[in-house]
């Protein structure tokens, strides 16, 4: 898997989750991977997901950085990985 993931969300919009800083100011360093549970949370909206495997392999817990486009409106949950957030980010 890549460095960032995106995961579309029906109602919630676009979030990308990236492991390493990706220096743009619109994302926060909000999520935390602890085993193989994922969470965080924007605005009124709480996500958590849980995985088979452990989230990072590197470590097993983690801080993770999150850009959520609320604008992007998604027909079906969608999950993508890419070697950098801008191969992520929704076409505008």
């Amino acid at each position: 898997m890549g460095e960032a993931v995106r995961i579309d969300i029906p109602g919630h919009g676009a979030c990308i989750l990236s492991a390493a800083d990706p220096h743009r100011a619109d994302f926060a360093r909000i999520a935390r991977a602890d085993g193989k549970t994922l969470t965080w949370t924007t605005g009124s909206d709480r996500f958590e997901i849980t995985s088979a495997a452990n989230v990072l392999t590197q470590a097993e817990k983690g801080e993770l950085w999150v850009f959520q486009d609320r604008h992007y409106q998604p027909d079906m949950v969608s999950l993508q990985s890419a070697e950098t957030v801008e191969w992520l980010l929704p076409k505008r």
